[in-house]
């Protein structure tokens, strides 16, 4: 008999039980399903980061076109601010933007406009093929300049936004630029 008893002992000692089995797989997807959780939030955070940098970025490099090189003349920090000029204006902010560079003698009216269908700057005589409006990145604004005639100052309204995948990542910015009076 003790040796029976013995012989069961062993027997129950060689496994898991069913309710052992259950348990361990409940806290099993307990753990796996917080690691999948924190996984995925660090990948948002990380692309809405990415994000952020590419519309720093962008708009950094759209600014150095716009105030400096816009067609080889200097851009707008080139220009005469009796020869700029905002169109399609509604509430003092335009759609179109013309003015002459100072520098180029005889130079024609260079036309900045904010295109309705891409939402992206485009300039009349751009240097190559939407050398202006490269990028990934969208105005939301759909009357981005405005000039104030008593200062002198021009402005551009550089609410971007940048979309990836479902998700819209977005940053506003205010280009102020003062022109020169001759």
């Amino acid at each position: 008999m003790e040796l029976q008893k013995n012989s069961i002992v062993k027997n129950r000692q060689a496994g898991f039980t069913l309710a052992e089995v259950m348990v361990s797989s409940a806290i099993l997807m307990m753990v796996l399903t917080v690691v999948l959780t924190l996984f995925i939030a660090s990948q948002r955070t990380l692309e809405s980061a990415m994000a952020q940098v590419q519309l720093s970025f962008e708009l950094r490099l759209l600014r150095e076109k716009l105030l400096f090189n816009i067609n080889g003349d200097g851009g707008l920090m080139n220009a005469r601010f009796k020869t700029v000029k905002v169109n399609n204006q509604s509430g003092g902010w335009g759609k179109t933007l013309i003015y002459t560079p100072a520098a180029v003698s005889g130079a024609s009216a260079n036309v900045l406009t904010l295109s309705d269908i891409t939402d992206k700057l485009s300039a009349d005589s751009e240097r190559s093929s939407r050398w202006l409006s490269s990028g990934q990145i969208k105005f939301e604004s759909t009357r981005p300049f405005r000039g104030t005639v008593q200062n002198g100052e021009l402005q551009i309204d550089a609410d971007v936004n940048l979309e990836i995948g479902s998700r819209i990542y977005n940053q506003k910015q205010l280009i102020r630029s003062q022109l020169m009076a001759e």
